[in-house]
């Protein structure tokens, strides 16, 4: 009897040996590298403003770690949240989409195109208090309620105290101020910076004279419609350059 056992046992052994072993062929690779193949990510990782802790959604779960003991404990449920937004009748999320924290008990969310925020102290769902970017401007970003630094036309500008002032007058198809450049190939997902103190502004001034345009097609409308935008390909050059204002 215990032979027996011993010989399934190693019969089972040498079956799970030979599968771990196993070459994946092309099919498998592409057909199944975003399924079962997948790599497992952590989605909406991200730092906790004005804390040593990091946040990532699980299953619909926010969860926070400590960096300095490594304790996760859970933030909220997606489930809490739309209880909350049922009770408020505005519309329920299908998914969390963390956009930014705000701090330790607060941060922003996407229900639909709206900017919310969730309050863990009060339980409660708040509207945002960042002023949302009007279709016009081209980029935005907030010092405090009353001063913003945003790029309209391709050129950068500031708003203070219900004033608004140019700093740029050569902005063009060409050449862009205050917006990301690369795109998020370098982290890079904006284009102005304020200093703590909020007197000094850092810009972005990318000179694409150089780069070829390349054609997008609008397929929505009826014929079709091309769009050019730039883009530099490998090999091509495009001047980046970081301005202190």
């Amino acid at each position: 009897m215990k032979k027996a056992f011993f010989l399934v046992l190693a019969i089972a052994t040498s079956f799970t040996l030979v599968s771990q072993d196993k070459l994946l062929t092309i099919q498998d690779a592409v057909l199944k590298g975003r399924t079962t193949l997948a790599p497992k990510r952590l989605q909406g990782l991200s730092f906790v403003t004005g804390s040593d802790k990091f946040a990532y959604i699980e299953n619909n779960v926010v969860k926070v770690g400590d960096n300095a003991t490594g304790k996760m404990t859970d933030f909220v449920r997606m489930n809490d949240i739309n209880k909350i937004l049922k009770a408020e009748k505005r519309d329920s999320l299908k998914q969390i989409i963390i956009l930014e924290w705000k701090n330790e008990k607060q941060f922003y969310f996407l229900s639909g195109i709206l900017e919310l925020i969730y309050d863990a102290g009060s339980k409660k769902v708040l509207d945002t208090d960042r002023k949302q970017n009007d279709k016009t401007l081209e980029s935005y970003d907030e010092l405090n309620n009353s001063t913003y630094a945003y790029t309209e036309n391709h050129n950068l500008y500031i708003h203070q105290k219900d004033s608004n002032y140019q700093i740029t007058k050569d902005g063009s198809y060409t050449i862009e101020y205050g917006k990301s450049v690369h795109r998020d190939e370098f982290g890079i997902h904006k284009g102005t910076y304020w200093s703590p103190s909020g007197n000094f502004l850092a810009f972005y001034r990318m000179d694409q004279s150089d780069v070829t345009d390349y054609p997008i097609i609008d397929w929505t409308k009826y014929p079709a419609e091309n769009n050019n935008m730039k883009y530099p390909m490998a090999g091509r050059k495009v001047i980046m350059l970081l301005w202190y204002l």
